[in-house]
């Protein structure tokens, strides 16, 4: 291109001035599209150029934006655990004022029993806390279980559904008295029994079963579950009642125990 450039001035020199201008048209007619082809190419390069650069810009400006939204995601997470926590705190505040007639003591579970059955948790309180063997445990819903082991540093609490526990309960809107056991049939499925019911007894399923005065070790009018099949023994002399607990036993996580022991 350059050496045509210059073939076209030095002609345009030493050509008379017809020639010089036929031959500027020639050349115009060659060099023109040569220019033009260049000035596209320039500029397409340029573009390209360009995109790239804006591309990176671009790519950089996506990262800062992936990154900024890991960090809101994990924020959020963090603020939604923040929140169930506080939910949780504020259930077993709710439940201390419940039973502001007792003193209690807040726990953490910090194990549970390895089947899924929940009739066992190991909590961060112990004797060092002034707990001891038969104090209540309490959740939100209501009654959970009572300590069975009590060691320096924590202790062991068997919930109601335990095939080791035994209650002394009755219907809240009857009176009806019977003792809700663990049973390990139904601890499967989460539930226990409360048996020898009075074959007279009016309870029906969805009543409301309360721990009753007669026991030893718990205070009553602690809600126990309701009730969610009754059944006629085969005696025929007393009844027997599947009852659900009212307390979520799969989702525990704090407790608290009465540390006045009732039978004191």
């Amino acid at each position: 291109m350059m050496a045509i450039c210059l073939l076209s001035f030095i002609f345009t020199l030493n050509s008379p001035s017809y020639l010089s201008s036929a031959l500027r048209n020639t050349l115009g007619v060659v060099i023109n599209p040569v220019n033009a082809a260049f000035s596209a190419t320039g500029r397409w390069i340029g573009d390209r150029v360009e995109f790239l650069l804006d591309m990176n810009a671009h790519y950089d400006r996506v990262k800062e934006l992936e990154a900024e939204n890991r960090y809101l995601r994990l924020e959020n997470t963090r603020l939604k655990e923040a929140q169930s926590q506080n939910e949780k705190y504020t259930e077993l505040l709710e439940l201390a004022d419940e039973y502001s007639d007792y003193p209690t003591v807040g726990a953490k579970i910090i194990s549970k029993d390895p089947t899924a059955w929940h009739e066992a948790y190991k909590i961060n309180k112990g004797q060092k806390d002034g707990i001891k063997a038969n104090m209540v445990a309490l959740a939100p819903g209501g009654l959970l279980g009572i300590v069975r082991e009590c060691n320096y540093y924590d202790s062991i609490v068997i919930s109601l559904i335990d095939d080791r526990s035994s209650i002394a309960a009755k219907c809240s809107r009857t009176g009806d008295t019977g003792f809700v056991k663990g049973n390990y049939e139904l601890m499967t499925d989460g539930l226990c029994r409360m048996e020898i019911i009075d074959i007279d007894a009016q309870i029906l399923p969805g009543d409301e079963i309360v721990t009753s005065p007669l026991s030893a070790y718990y205070p009553p009018g602690l809600i126990i579950g309701r009730v969610k099949e009754i059944f006629l023994d085969s005696n025929s002399l007393t009844k027997h009642a599947i009852i659900e607990p009212s307390v979520s036993l799969a989702h525990l996580e704090n407790l608290l125990i009465i540390t006045k022991e009732i039978s004191e």
